[in-house]
C-alpha cells in the first residue's frame, strides 16, 4: 500500500467556530420611567429626542384602551448635569392629539422629518381605523420655531410609512413601511432628494427585508445601516442588525451580541461615528426604555480575512538550450546567498525585498561556469493590510504571543492596535497575549485605527485570523480535517467477536503526517520538499517492530529532525475497533514504541519524540467497512514546535 501523505496547514481546514462578543457596557438611562413607554431616541444638537406617551397635562392627547397616552415627542439634554430635569415636548408646533415620532433631523439640525398619524383631526374613534395610517412629516426650524410643515408626497391611507431617518449626508431619506410589494410586514424602504424632490420609494432588497419587520433605520457617519428586525433571527422577538453597503449592494446584515441584544424586543439604536457609545431601545424591563451603551473596545466588522504573505517561489528557464546530452550542471543562485542546482528549483525567500536570481550551467567535468543562462531582478512585496503574527494553533490553557507590529499600510499612521479574541474577550496594544480556555477555532481579529497623512482622515481596518484550539494535538490535528470521532458508526458486533475475520489486523498502515509546527517559510518548504520523497514509498508496520521499507520512510523521518533539532514530533497509532478495546490499545501501543526506539537509535534525543497509542478511540472513517476500516488502522507524525 502507498503512503498517503497528508500536510496540514491550520487556516485551510473549517470548523465549528467559536464566536463571542466583546464586553458592552450596559445602562438604562435615567429619564426612562418605570410605568410608560420610551423609546427610538436620536441625535439632536445637544439633546437626545425621542418618542414616550408620558402623560402631558399641558396638552390632550387621546389614550389606548390600557390608560396610557398616545405618542408624543420629548428632548432632555445630554448635558449629564442636567439629566435629573424633566423630560419636555420637543416643540408644541408639532404636536397632534395621536401618535407623534419617531424623528429624525437633518446634519444642520434645520430640517426635521417625523412620524404621525396622517388624520390628525380625527376623532377617538378614529384612533384604530386602518384609513388613518402613519405617515411621515416635514418641518423646517425657522426664527427658534418648528414651522412650514408639510407631507411626505408617498403618504397613503393604503398603507403606513414611519421610523424615518435621515442620511448624514441628506441625500437618502430611509423608512419603514408595510405598502405592497415588500417581502413582509415591514421592510425598510428609502428614496434620495433629486431636485430637492424625493424619489419614488426603493425598496432595500432580500438581503435586508425579510418576511418579518424590519424597521427602525439608522445610517452611521460611515454608511453603515442599523436596523431593527423579528426575521433574521437573534436572541429574542425583534433585534438589532448592523449591514455594510458594498459596490454590489447590501452586505449580509451582522447581528449585535448580547448585550446589546436579549431575548426582549430590541430596536431603535444611535450610535457615534465607530460605535464606541450610543443608545438602544427595549423592553427588557417591562415597558419600553432607552438604554445608554458604550463598548470597551471599538467594534470590529466586516473585516478582511489575513492574506498570508507568500516568499516561496517556483525558477525555472524554458529558454535553456538543448544541453541534455552534455555534462553539465544547472544552478541557480540567488541574491540572499543560498545555491540550488537543478533545472527547476523552488526556493523560499526571508521576507519582503529587493532580490535577483541567475541561473548558471556549469561544466560538471571541471566544475568551471560556461554560461549563465538567466539572470532577473523581481521585488517581493507585502499585502498592504493590518497583519496578525502569532502562532496558527495552540493548546487550551497555553499562553499565545499576538503581535500587530509588521502591519503593511504605507502612508497610514496607525493610533491604537485593538484585538478581539473571538471568546468575548479583547485587548489593545501592539503585542499582547491571551489565553484560550476552550476548544474550538477562533475567530481573532486585529483593528488599527489610524489615518493617512495625505487625508488625516480617521479609519479602522481590520482583518480575520482562524486561530485553532485544542484539549491535546490529537483533537487539534482531527477538528482541523473536520473530523468528529463521535460519529463513527461501528460494525456489529459478531464482526468483533469473530476471530477469524480476515479484516480484524491490517499489517499495513496509513501513514499521515501534519505539520503544525510555526516555522520559517524557507523552513518549512525543506520539510515540504523532505515530505514528497515520501508519497510513493510503501510500508508495512508489524505489531511490534520496524523492518523492511518502514525503514526507509523511518530514515526520512529521522533526516527532518536531525534538520530541524528544533521542533518535536508526536508519533500516534490508530487501529480499527475489530479487536477489544483494551487490546487495540496494546496493539497501538506496541507500533509506537517500534518507532520510537527505531528513531532513537538513529540519534534523535528521546525527548524530542512524543508517543501514544490511541487504539480504536479516533476513528477517521466507519468501521462498518473495510474500506473504513483501513483508514483507521493508521500510524500518524506530527511535528511540533519544542515549546509545546
Amino acid at each position: 500500500m502507498k503512503i498517503r501523505l497528508y500536510l496540514l496547514l491550520l487556516f485551510i481546514f473549517p470548523f465549528q467556530w467559536i464566536t463571542g462578543q466583546l464586553h458592552y457596557n450596559v445602562d438604562k438611562t435615567i429619564f426612562s420611567s418605570n410605568d410608560y413607554d420610551e423609546f427610538s431616541p436620536v441625535y439632536f444638537r445637544d439633546r437626545i429626542v425621542y418618542c414616550s406617551n408620558f402623560a402631558d397635562e399641558l396638552f390632550f392627547t387621546y389614550q389606548t384602551k390600557d390608560k396610557k397616552g398616545l405618542f408624543n415627542i420629548f428632548s432632555i439634554s445630554v448635558n449629564d448635569t442636567l439629566w435629573n430635569k424633566k423630560p419636555v415636548i420637543f416643540s408644541r408646533n408639532v404636536e397632534t392629539p395621536f401618535n407623534d415620532g419617531p424623528a429624525s433631523f437633518s446634519a444642520d439640525g434645520n430640517v426635521m422629518v417625523y412620524s404621525r398619524n396622517v388624520d390628525a383631526e380625527a376623532k377617538r374613534r378614529n384612533i384604530t381605523n386602518k384609513k388613518n395610517t402613519l405617515g411621515l412629516f416635514f418641518a423646517e426650524f425657522i426664527n427658534g420655531e418648528w414651522t412650514n410643515i408639510s407631507s411626505f408626497k408617498y403618504n397613503s391611507i393604503t398603507y403606513s410609512i414611519s421610523t424615518p431617518f435621515l442620511s448624514p449626508d441628506g441625500r437618502y431619506l430611509y423608512f419603514s413601511s408595510d405598502m405592497t410589494g415588500g417581502f413582509g410586514g415591514t421592510d425598510i424602504y428609502r428614496s434620495e432628494l433629486i431636485e430637492q424632490n424625493w424619489s419614488e420609494p426603493e425598496n432595500l432588497g432580500a438581503v435586508i427585508n425579510t418576511k418579518g419587520n424590519e424597521a427602525y433605520p439608522f445610517i452611521a457617519q460611515n454608511g453603515d445601516l442599523f436596523f431593527a428586525s423579528d426575521g433574521h433571527g437573534g436572541l429574542g422577538k425583534k433585534d438589532i442588525f448592523q449591514a455594510k453597503s458594498g459596490e454590489d449592494g447590501w452586505m449580509i446584515p451582522h447581528h449585535l451580541e448580547a448585550p446589546i441584544n436579549s431575548e426582549y424586543d430590541d430596536f431603535g439604536l444611535i450610535t457615534d461615528s465607530d460605535f464606541s457609545s450610543g443608545y438602544f431601545s427595549s423592553n427588557r424591563e417591562n415597558t419600553d426604555d432607552i438604554f445608554k451603551f458604550s463598548t470597551m473596545l471599538p467594534q470590529l466588522f466586516d473585516c478582511d480575512t489575513l492574506k498570508k504573505n507568500n516568499y516561496c517561489y517556483e525558477f525555472w528557464d524554458e529558454k535553456f538550450p538543448g544541453l541534455d546530452t552534455l555534462p553539465v550542471i544547472y544552478e541557480w543562485e540567488f541574491s540572499d546567498g543560498v545555491k540550488i542546482r537543478g533545472l527547476k528549483v523552488e526556493h523560499c525567500f526571508p521576507g519582503a525585498g529587493s532580490y535577483w536570481a541567475k541561473l548558471k550551467i556549469i561544466d560538471s567535468s571541471t566544475g568551471e561556469t560556461f554560461l549563465t543562462q538567466s539572470s532577473m531582478d523581481f521585488e517581493l512585496t507585502d499585502f498592504e493590510q493590518p497583519f496578525i503574527s502569532s502562532r496558527d494553533a495552540s493548546l487550551i490553557n497555553e499562553e499565545m504571543e499576538f503581535s500587530g507590529l509588521t502591519s503593511n499600510l504605507p502612508g497610514f499612521n496607525i493610533e491604537t492596535y485593538i484585538w478581539d479574541f473571538g471568546d468575548g474577550s479583547g485587548t489593545t496594544g501592539s503585542q499582547v497575549n491571551h489565553i484560550f480556555n476552550k476548544a474550538g477555532i477562533y475567530d481573532v481579529k486585529l483593528g488599527v485605527s489610524g489615518y493617512y497623512e495625505a487625508t488625516k482622515q480617521k479609519e479602522t481596518k481590520c482583518v480575520i485570523k482562524p486561530i485553532a484550539i485544542g484539549m491535546d494535538n490529537q483533537e487539534l490535528v482531527m477538528s482541523l480535517a473536520g473530523i468528529n470521532p463521535t460519529t463513527d458508526v461501528d460494525e456489529p458486533e459478531d464482526i468483533r467477536a469473530d476471530t477469524n475475520n480476515n479484516s480484524k489486523n491490517f499489517s499495513i498502515s496509513i501513514v499521515k503526517i501534519y505539520l503544525l509546527a510555526e516555522l520559517p517559510a524557507e523552513i518549512v518548504a525543506k520539510i515540504n520538499n523532505e515530505l514528497s520523497g515520501l508519497a510513493d514509498a510503501s510500508i508495512e508496520f508489524k505489531r511490534s517492530e520496524v523492518s523492511g521499507d518502514d525503514i526507509k520512510m523511518l530514515d526520512r523521518v529521522v533526516k527532518i529532525l536531525e534538520d530541524n533539532p528544533d521542533i518535536i514530533m508526536e508519533i500516534a497509532a490508530h487501529t480499527d475497533n475489530i479487536e477489544s478495546f483494551e487490546n487495540s490499545i496494546i496493539i497501538s501501543q506496541k507500533r509506537v514504541e517500534a518507532i520510537v526506539d527505531y528513531l532513537v537509535s538513529k540519534g534523535i534525543e528521546k525527548q524530542r519524540l512524543v508517543g501514544k497509542g490511541y487504539g480504536e478511540s479516533n476513528p477517521i472513517s466507519s468501521n462498518s467497512t473495510e474500506e473504513g476500516r483501513m483508514k483507521n488502522y493508521r500510524v500518524e507524525f506530527i511535528i511540533l514546535n519544542d515549546k509545546q
